[in-house]
């Protein structure tokens, strides 16, 4: 299970991260581009409307995201909590156990 735990921490760091951390900076380039929407829509063949939904900032509060929540009866998602505590029991187990045999039956 250890193994199982150490290769998605690995699928996670070497692939969703990295593709998560490049929109995160060619969000951050837009922002502080000089170029229109317009020119970047002629190099990139991009609607320069989705290239001005990028630029602009996205920020909601939490009663924001709340109501909008709740207006869309959507419901908090605690999945990926319930599977991190999985992993760190199943990482804790298998530690424990490796050192109760060690003890037991070791020298």
């Amino acid at each position: 299970m250890g193994v199982y735990a150490l290769i998605l921490y690995a699928y996670y760091a070497f692939l969703i991260a990295p593709i998560s951390k490049r929109f995160l900076n060619i969000k951050k380039a837009l922002k502080s581009s000089d170029m229109s929407n317009e020119d970047l829509s002629k190099m990139t063949n991009i609607d320069p409307e989705k290239i001005n939904l990028l630029r602009e900032e996205n920020e909601f509060t939490e009663e924001e995201l709340d109501s909008l929540a709740l207006a869309l009866n959507v419901k908090k998602d605690h999945s990926s909590q319930k599977n991190a505590k999985r992993i760190i029991f199943i990482v804790l187990g298998t530690i424990l156990l490796v050192v109760l045999v060690y003890f037991l039956f070791g020298e």
